[in-house]
């Protein structure tokens, strides 16, 4: 990633520097924000056609529109994304998701879409090993709440501000790098490198497998606005109210027989837009209500800790000692958290409350938590991790909520990745 990073640290100001390349005119050099404190300088292109696209040098992040994509031979394509870190291919739908995915042979496993949902796009990252995954990008229609009373949009109008999204919506490409910064690529390095082994174990397994998701919450365009401190830009981008990014990641501890243990470690962000604050929102990892499941345990999170604790995923687990453990860093600085794990025999749940939130800052948690499985080397299975709830809005008492299921699937068999 070719980045300028500026950190504010009290008085002192610390500075990374990186050269920049010189790309084709289609490219851009942009300053976006990383997790509330954090600057960087990086490179985008945005490629209208054959033309853009056979001039193409490289970027930080580059969109491209599904038309360019469905013209191109697969080398092409393989070539095209070598070249960025992330690549955004807009109005792309889920069919048309999982054919690239077929073509390209990344693993995609997608869940299944809610009502007001629909998917609006795909990202391909390359991740810290040179390959690749591919995600879906959503868009969801909000509900209204005011004084505690949910309205939800009216199917017509659902129906017609989805359609709208689908067909004109663009993907911001300085948030949504800013996003991808924030999360994949930062667990993928933190587990690798602090992984630790027990006194019965010699080896370091690295995770077996990635899959996340992102979801733009939207309201509909005959919602009142007056209280919602949208800019009056007249398109879709003042409708937007939040970006969710779910991330699901998979880490082999052992195999006993046919039984496996593996640890999943789940990172949860939200980031509001256009002035709006996140007040609340319910992070989840959990497993299929399946008798073959045992979830074993889930992390209890410390609330509002301003320093990095470190984790020991098996720790506390009697039933794996002597497993791989795995260590990792979180951060809850500002927000309160009610730990609910376990909430049911299958499912861990997070409730989050910010403290004292800001306008435009993102929150984010890093659960995990142990499976079991039973027959897990000869059979198909799936951890999830998702948000089943979210408020965001002004200060006062009228908020946007969702209490749909975001979720991602991971899945499995005999800790590899399908």
């Amino acid at each position: 990633m070719r980045k300028i990073i500026t950190r504010s640290i009290g008085f002192l100001l610390c500075v990374v520097v990186a050269i920049l390349p010189v790309y084709a005119s289609m490219n851009n050099v942009e300053t976006i924000k990383i997790n509330n404190d954090d600057t960087a300088l990086i490179d985008t292109a945005q490629l209208a056609g054959a033309e853009d696209i056979s001039k193409f040098k490289g970027a930080d992040i580059t969109t491209v529109n599904k038309d360019c994509i469905q013209e191109m031979s697969t080398a092409s394509v393989k070539d095209l994304i070598s070249k960025s870190d992330v690549t955004v291919i807009e109005k792309v739908n889920q069919n048309e998701i999982k054919q690239l995915a077929e073509c390209l042979n990344l693993n995609f496993e997608s869940s299944t879409l809610e009502e007001n949902q629909c998917v609006i796009g795909a990202a391909i990252c390359k991740t810290a090993d040179k390959k690749y995954r591919i995600s879906r990008i959503i868009a969801e229609i909000a509900d209204k709440e005011t004084f505690g009373v949910v309205e939800k949009p009216s199917e017509e109008d659902a129906h017609d501000m989805l359609a709208q999204i689908q067909k004109n919506a663009s993907i911001d490409m300085n948030e949504f790098y800013a996003e991808v910064c924030k999360t994949p690529s930062m667990i993928e390095e933190t587990v690798k490198t602090n992984a630790i082994t027990s006194a019965t174990s010699n080896d370091i397994s690295n995770s077996f497998g990635i899959s996340d998701e992102y979801y733009y919450l939207y309201s509909t365009s005959s919602a009142d606005m007056n209280y919602t401190e949208y800019d009056t830009n007249g398109n879709l981008d003042r409708y937007k109210i939040a970006l969710i990014h779910i991330v699901a990641i998979g880490l082999e501890n052992q195999t006993k027989g046919t039984t496996t243990i593996d640890s999943f470690v789940g990172n949860i962000s939200v980031t509001p837009f256009n002035e709006l604050r996140v007040k609340e929102y319910h992070g989840e990892l959990y497993t299929p209500e399946l008798e073959k499941y045992h979830v074993l345990g889930g992390l209890h999170l410390e609330p509002d800790s301003r320093r990095s604790i470190s984790v020991e995923l098996s720790t506390d687990i009697k039933a794996i000692l002597g497993s791989i453990k795995y260590g990792y860093e979180y951060n809850t600085g500002g927000q309160e958290i009610i730990n609910q794990a376990p909430y049911t025999a299958y499912r861990n749940r997070w409730k989050v409350t910010p403290v004292s939130p800001t306008k435009g800052n993102s929150y984010m948690i890093a659960p995990s938590m142990v499976v079991e499985v039973m027959n897990g080397t000869n059979t198909t299975c799936y951890a999830k991790a998702g948000i089943s709830y979210i408020k965001v809005g002004p200060l006062g008492t009228a908020n946007w909520v969702s209490s749909q299921l975001k979720y991602v699937n991971l899945k499995y068999k005999n800790h590899v990745q399908l």
